[in-house]
């Protein structure tokens, strides 16, 4: 955990910007680059012994401690600790079932838009255009006109 030195010498804006900086290139890096996620149960299974193996380690440090790493744990009973417990876990897992969406989505879309133009330009004639002068049209989106 940080020191309040450390809080007091860097400024807010840095801290947040460090936090949220990761964000910002998570998100660019899902729109590049196109994610083969593995079998469901494995990745989920995977995710939640990494999740639950951290959080019997928090538990298991306050044991050794007496101490919370997280100051909001002190402050909660133990019926709202499992609750904190339980919400650490289940965002993970709802993480990944976006990720998993948002891939599928951005990805299924280029690929379609891709097929969609690499067909048009096999059809087109030596004059540049398709017969009949088509748009091609993809989800109400204009790709290109040939």
């Amino acid at each position: 955990m940080a020191s309040k030195e450390f809080f007091d010498q860097t400024p807010l804006w840095f801290i947040h910007l460090t936090r949220t900086n990761c964000m910002v290139f998570i998100i660019i890096e899902a729109i590049i680059n196109n994610h083969r996620y593995p079998n469901p149960i494995g990745a989920l299974a995977g995710l939640l012994s990494v999740t639950i193996a951290y959080l019997l380690w928090v538990g298991f440090v306050y044991l050794q401690t007496k101490l919370w790493i997280y100051p909001i744990l002190e402050k909660l009973d133990w019926p709202q600790r499992v609750g904190f417990f339980a919400f650490n876990i289940f965002v993970p897992v709802t993480f990944y079932f976006i990720g998993d969406l948002l891939n599928k989505q951005i990805w299924s879309r280029k690929w379609k838009c891709i097929e969609i133009c690499r067909k048009g330009s096999e059809e087109v004639k030596q004059d540049g255009r398709r017969s009949g002068g088509e748009v091609i049209v993809f989800n109400e989106m204009k790709v290109s006109e040939v």
